[in-house]
């Protein structure tokens, strides 16, 4: 299964200026100063895929973002850039373009870099470079390979299925050369993406990191001075768990990529992340058992605020039983301490265990639904409201509307508003302490 993701931005074209001749320079130059290893057997894959869809959309995109991100200074700077960039003629301006880099398996070692960009002519592109002082183009003599001189350096250039890949030295350009489809465009539709891709990063690399987790994973499981039976057992097993998953994350996942998407509205940007895992593996198949509510995803898009967050899965597995061993501990130190202070039968008691029996039949059900928004408008106060679905909902909201008054009269609390705001039958509760950040 093919890595998900290809990026997209919008028309423009501008003629050859002054600023584009010197954008071309810039380019030639700059990838000539990057650090590189020694040289290395390249890998076969790219260990990372830095992608935008095309060269013509790239332009919008990035005035756009700069713009929501509140940098009007550098709207100017980049637009000049980029617009220089969709100048140079024999590039095509509508098929994706970006950079690959190769992880060392040396410790130590910077990635080394390749840029890709799609052709239409290279003609066009050799008189364009002719136009640039200090900078030439010229064919080798072996077919599909050319120099480009920027000044006293020079960096080869290699065609392949219409792509024109440069880098620091050849053997970065050898054989097998990434077919583009293969690796920037597959079923996403990201207008700029991020990919690790699993099969780049080198063996002896991936064997190293997993020695050093387990190392640190040793370091961890020592039991601390003091550290309860209790506390020793749910810290190991969520050591344990946190291991397996970085594990079968580096050994299962084909790729993973995080991907930019900008809306019709210039104030949206959606930014997803999407992982492939090798069919079959142990990492799918716990991924399989823990499918998620998609209506709280749904309800994640068409929320009118700034920021929203949502959360969904069903604990299975190692990570079920943690989870109800932490609710455990939690009730076994509250009871705990109610009886240390003297109110375990005292009227915050009865509610108190009813909030507690409400989030143990939350864990015991193994279904987790939650969100996290911000309300509010940009300049002034911002308003943040977290939710949690329980699974056993009856007398909570009376038990709270219990609980919460006791809580009011401790001096932490500076002020309590019950019933401040209701929404659709929610009632939310104001609660403002004495030290609010």
């Amino acid at each position: 299964m093919q890595p998900a993701f290809s990026p997209v931005f919008g028309l423009f074209r501008q003629a050859w200026t002054r600023s584009g001749r010197r954008v071309f320079a810039a380019v030639a130059i700059g990838l000539s100063l990057l650090r590189i290893a020694v040289a290395e057997e390249r890998s076969a894959a790219p260990s990372l895929v830095l992608t935008a869809r095309s060269a013509a959309d790239l332009i919008d995109n990035v005035d756009r973002l700069l713009t929501i991100a509140g940098a009007p200074e550098r709207v100017a700077q980049m637009r000049g850039v980029l617009q220089a960039l969709d100048g140079l003629n024999g590039v095509d301006h509508d098929r994706p373009l970006g950079v690959l880099a190769y992880l060392s398996p040396v410790a130590g070692k910077e990635p080394e870099l390749v840029i890709f960009v799609p052709i239409r002519s290279m003609d066009d592109l050799q008189q364009t470079a002719a136009r640039v002082p200090q900078v030439t183009l010229a064919a080798r003599a072996d077919d599909g390979w050319w120099e480009l001189r920027a000044g006293p350096k020079t960096l080869p250039l290699r065609l392949s299925a219409d792509y024109a890949f440069v880098a620091q030295r050849d053997e970065l350009l050898a054989d097998p050369l990434p077919i583009i489809a293969d690796v920037a465009s597959p079923e996403g539709d990201f207008d700029l993406s991020l990919t690790l891709r699993t099969d780049g990063i080198p063996a002896a690399l991936l064997a190293r990191t997993l020695a050093d987790l387990q190392a640190q994973q040793d370091r961890d499981l020592q039991r601390k001075a003091g550290e309860s039976d209790d506390d020793f057992a749910l810290r190991a097993g969520l050591l344990k768990e946190a291991g397996w998953l970085v594990e079968h994350t580096l050994r299962d996942v084909t790729s993973a990529t995080v991907g930019m998407r900008l809306g019709d509205d210039s104030d949206i940007v959606a930014v997803d992340a999407r992982i492939v895992t090798r069919p079959d593996s142990e990492l799918s198949r716990a991924l399989q058992a823990v499918p998620a509510d998609a209506s709280l995803f749904q309800s994640l898009l068409d929320a009118d605020a700034p920021l929203a967050a949502v959360a969904s899965c069903k604990l299975t597995g190692g990570v079920h039983r943690i989870a109800q061993d932490a609710l455990a501990n939690i009730r076994r130190d509250v009871e705990h301490r109610m009886e240390q202070d003297g109110t375990a039968n005292g009227p915050a008691a009865p509610p108190i265990r009813r909030i507690l029996d409400a989030f143990a039949a939350t864990v015991a059900d193994g279904r987790i639904n939650g969100c996290l928004r911000f309300d509010g408008e940009r300049p002034g106060a911002m308003l943040l409201i977290s939710a949690t679905r329980l699974a056993d909902d009856p007398g909570v909201a009376d038990a709270l509307e219990s609980l919460l008054p006791l809580i009011a009269e401790t001096p932490a609390v500076a002020d309590l508003e019950m019933n401040a705001i209701e929404v659709d039958g929610i009632r939310l509760h104001r609660l403002t302490l004495q030290d609010v950040r």
